[in-house]
Parts: C-alpha cells; sequence; structure tokens
C-alpha cells in the first residue's frame, strides 16, 4: 500500500523580497556599481555584492559618508532611482518557482508575507513589474520604516507580530547574510536561499537553519513543518 505523505506548514512563512522572490539583486548590483563610480567610488563588482547586497541603501549612504568625509542625505540616492526603476521595468522577472511557491501556501491557508530592507514603494514597484504584488498584497514589511534595517531583527519582529505568530512557530527564508542574521536574531527558523549571489557557506556562517538553492527545495523544506 502506497502512504501518502502528510504537510506539516509552519504557522507563518516570511520571505525576503529581493534575490528571494524577484531577481532584482543582479540587476540592482549593477546599478549599485555605476552610482558608487558616479559618486566617486569606484569598486568591482564582487566588492559591491559583498559589502552591500542584502544590506541596503542605508548601509551604502554610511559607507559613503564616510569615503566621501562627508554625511550624506538620508534620500541622497533619489537623483538615481530612476536608473534602478529603468533596469527593472526592461528586465527584472520573479525568481523561478516563487509566484507557485506563493500560490501553493495560499492554497493551504498558510499565512505568509514579505520582510526585506526595500522600502515599501520599492517593494510594490518590484513586486508589481513581475506580476507577484497580488500574492502579497498588504502584507509587506520594511526594514528602513524604524531606522533599523537587517541585520537588526526589527523586521523580521514587526512582520511575526503584525501576522500575530510567534517568531519561534515561524521561518523565514532570505538569500543574504545580514538577512540571515536578522531572522535568526528575531527567533526564527530560517532557510538560507542559496539560489542568489551570495555563496551557501555564508548562510550557514550567519546562522542559516537549512539551504535551498531553489524554491522547490524550500517548498520540500516547509512542507515538513521546521518551526520550533
Amino acid at each position: 500500500m502506497t502512504m501518502t505523505a502528510v504537510n506539516s506548514w509552519p504557522q507563518l512563512v516570511v520571505f525576503d523580497n529581493d534575490g528571494v522572490l524577484v531577481d532584482t539583486e543582479r540587476l540592482a548590483v549593477r546599478v549599485d556599481q555605476q552610482v558608487l563610480a558616479l559618486m566617486g567610488w569606484e569598486l568591482p563588482l564582487e566588492e559591491v555584492i559583498a559589502r552591500f547586497v542584502g544590506s541596503g541603501h542605508a548601509a551604502m549612504r554610511l559607507a559613503l559618508s564616510e569615503r566621501l568625509g562627508r554625511e550624506l542625505p538620508h534620500d541622497w540616492d533619489e537623483p538615481y532611482s530612476d536608473m534602478y526603476r529603468a533596469a527593472f521595468r526592461d528586465a527584472l522577472c520573479p525568481i523561478d518557482g516563487a509566484p507557485e511557491l506563493l500560490q501553493e501556501l495560499a492554497a493551504h491557508e498558510v499565512p505568509h508575507c514579505v520582510a526585506s530592507n526595500s522600502t515599501v514603494p520599492q517593494m510594490e514597484y518590484s513586486l508589481g513589474v513581475t506580476g507577484v504584488l497580488p500574492l502579497v498584497a498588504g502584507r509587506l514589511f520594511s526594514g528602513q520604516d524604524f531606522g533599523r534595517p537587517k541585520p537588526d531583527p526589527d523586521v523580521y519582529l514587526r512582520a511575526a507580530a503584525a501576522m500575530g505568530v510567534d517568531p519561534a512557530d515561524a521561518v523565514a527564508v532570505d538569500d543574504s547574510p545580514a538577512g540571515v542574521e536578522s531572522a535568526v536574531a528575531a527567533g526564527m527558523r530560517v532557510i538560507g536561499f542559496s539560489g542568489g549571489l551570495h555563496p551557501p557557506e555564508r548562510l550557514l556562517a550567519a546562522g542559516a537553519h537549512h539551504l535551498a538553492p531553489t524554491h522547490a527545495a524550500v517548498g520540500a523544506l516547509l512542507r515538513r513543518g521546521l518551526a520550533g
């Protein structure tokens, strides 16, 4: 007789946005490199990735301020926003399998949301361009809202609180060391999404409990119920 596997979903799944749901990072990092050069700081692409991917533009602002020897305003990057929007508009797509996994979670009534270092308008734009926004609309949380972006745990804690779930009963899916550190510090189980720009060993070093290179692999882990 064939036995059917029984799903045991977590009480909440919290996804990072950039590099997990939408493939912004491969596009944005090249624009980051151009913006930094325009500001007078030329860096190899690999160093831009290591320094800034997953940390948000607040980290870039602080690093640039130190480099230039003057304090940059919080909206220092506003003149370059059209460069990012143009790159996203022309080439942005969802991460393979992400929409299907979100649809599966919805079908099983598994609560899920997004916690990112991007601002809510930035998330709405990237998710909207790729057609993913309807799957997570109204459940977007930004680490920029209170000035405590990842690796601070604030955005993951706020996401869990808003969704009415104890962080210990939630699973985070994040692709950057800063994001993994944030979710671990919040008390969540963490799947390191290793299909992006960061080496898997860096995600493990940041505290990821599991690695998944694809959303099919993420789904397989989630069905086992990883919280606790």
